[in-house]
């Protein structure tokens, strides 16, 4: 009984690692205006399933992003902000999708 004890609490320990092993957080920087309304909607294209936690600074630049990788990629994410209009260290944003943006948004120098 005492070794089916051990055994099932090494399971369980195993089975939770497991589950959080998986969840990184990653730093990206990502272009943008500084409003409000540029924080918004960053944070919220960023906000997609396998993703739990995320922050952009409106001073830095600088996406915080907590995500399972089991899910999504970082690179994903970054996809994700070009689509949106946001430049990312490794995807640019199109023009058509740049042009998109609020006024206040826009942060490439004509």
């Amino acid at each position: 009984m005492k070794h089916l004890k051990i055994l099932l609490l090494l399971t369980f320990a195993f089975i939770g690692s497991s589950t959080y092993a998986h969840e990184k957080t990653d730093t990206i920087k990502v272009n943008g205006g500084s409003c409000e309304t540029c924080k918004l909607q960053i944070e919220k294209t960023v906000k997609v399933s396998g993703v739990t936690k995320v922050e952009w600074n409106v001073k830095t630049k600088l996406l915080i992003v907590t995500y399972s990788s089991h899910e999504i990629r970082n690179i994903d994410i970054q996809k994700k902000l070009a689509e949106a209009g946001y430049d990312t260290e490794k995807e640019m944003a199109t023009d058509e999708a740049y042009n998109k943006l609020e006024a206040c948004c826009k942060y490439r120098k004509k």
